[in-house]
């Protein structure tokens, strides 16, 4: 084992999967929801703009908090604030579980959010403590599963759990879910421990002066562009696909359900797709760019009026793969790409800011999009443009690393 902050002379496998599950535990405070709030509305009496609340509530957090978060964790110990992190997720949903009205339930989301936003950006400096420099980009990809994994499996966790113990033992469980990984992360990063289990460089920089830094380098916003843009047409494509297939393709209610649960399974291989790329030598702007390639390609046919439904399906299904060699290539360039060598969680604060925000404003917009123009395939004026500005950034990300002078 390693100290954060060390370069590892090899790599530990245990250590980067424990730390993946525990991206993973975070990311069903998520997928926990969908399922969830029809029973939530029932008992307590939530309209429907409550309801949307109470799911916005994590992302709402991150917005507001992840540079803060990742400023802490890069000043008091990465993998000290990864366990933190869910310990308060735990306290979160122990709380949420005992939630009369829908304030309470509210209020507990708001401190679920802020264990969530510590774990996503904390893990993956604590990752790449672990690792080998040459196996990073493989790890980090296996790191990138936190979100498909965390999603998918959730949604097919909730309704069986919901039937047999109600939501609230489905919060329970997730609470039992956060300890077990508490331990497990613990037990693979027991080597961690340190005076200060921190990279170094940022233990004296006031917070401020660190966010002031971090968005005025040219690299973390790029990387943040280029995160961004992927995940507003990710998320919003996979938030709305169900009812698409529903309402204008005749799908039955399960078919549709597995049809997106497919679509977001497959974003997983596609980050280890993108972290085995890196391994082999392509540098990130090179694979952010082809990804956003694959996405121009595909996304376009998704909504678009009178296509093949098979093929509208492959597009459906080959735009969140592709779409997955992103996360692995913005978070490889972090640590170097960092304002400070001491601020790179910091860094994955900033890039976590922009991804939560498109989790909480690409849905509205491509919904009202739709609704305002009565055609589906209006979602394009969305997504296409965001596809467009991703391949700028990753042109940027390009110039960034060849030293252009005009990204200094």
């Amino acid at each position: 084992m390693t100290a954060v902050g060390s370069r590892a002379e090899s790599t530990s496998w245990a250590a980067v999967a424990a730390i993946t599950i525990a991206g993973i535990v975070a990311a069903f405070q998520i997928g926990k929801l969908p399922a969830a709030l029809p029973v939530l509305r029932a008992e307590l009496g939530l309209s429907l703009v409550e309801a949307g609340w109470i799911v916005s509530a994590l992302a709402a957090v991150g917005v507001a908090t992840g540079m803060v978060w990742g400023f802490v964790a890069d000043r008091f110990g990465h993998r000290r604030m990864l366990l933190s992190g869910l310990g308060v997720v735990v306290l979160g949903t122990a709380l949420g579980s005992f939630a009369e009205t829908g304030t309470e339930l509210f209020l507990t989301r708001l401190v679920e959010g802020c264990g969530y936003v510590t774990v996503l950006t904390a893990g993956p400096t604590v990752i790449g403590a672990f690792c080998r420099e040459r196996d990073r980009p493989m790890a980090l990809g296996l790191w990138a599963f936190y979100m498909p994994v965390g999603l998918a499996g959730m949604v097919v966790i909730s309704p069986v759990m919901i039937e047999a113990a109600s939501w609230r033992g489905l919060w329970q469980l997730n609470g039992v879910l956060a300890l077990a990984a508490i331990a497990l992360a613990a037990w693979a990063t027991r080597g961690a421990r340190g005076a200060r289990e921190a990279t170094g460089g940022g233990g004296s920089t006031p917070m401020l002066e660190a966010i002031r830094r971090t968005v005025t380098s040219p690299g973390p916003p790029t990387l943040a562009v280029c995160f961004a843009a992927y995940s507003l047409v990710y998320i919003s494509v996979a938030a709305f696909l169900p009812t698409f297939l529903i309402e204008r393709q005749g799908y039955a209610h399960d078919a549709a359900a597995y049809w997106a649960a497919l679509a977001m399974v497959v974003n997983a291989p596609g980050c280890v797709l993108g972290g085995w790329l890196l391994r082999r030598g392509w540098s990130s702007a090179r694979v952010v760019a082809l990804a956003y390639l694959g996405m121009l390609v595909s996304t376009p046919g998704i909504f678009a009026d009178g296509i093949d439904p098979s093929l509208r399906l492959a597009c459906a299904i080959f735009m969140p793969f592709v779409g997955g060699m992103i996360p692995p290539a913005v978070l490889a360039r972090t640590g170097a790409l960092a304002a400070a060598p001491g601020l790179a969680s910091t860094c994955v604060g900033l890039v976590s800011q922009m991804l939560m925000l498109n989790q909480l404003i690409g849905p509205p917009i491509l919904a009202a999009l739709v609704a305002g123009l009565a055609s589906w395939e209006r979602a394009n004026w969305l997504t296409i443009p965001m596809i467009l500005l991703g391949l700028a950034a990753a042109w940027a990300l390009s110039r960034i690393d060849r030293g252009d002078r005009r990204f200094r």
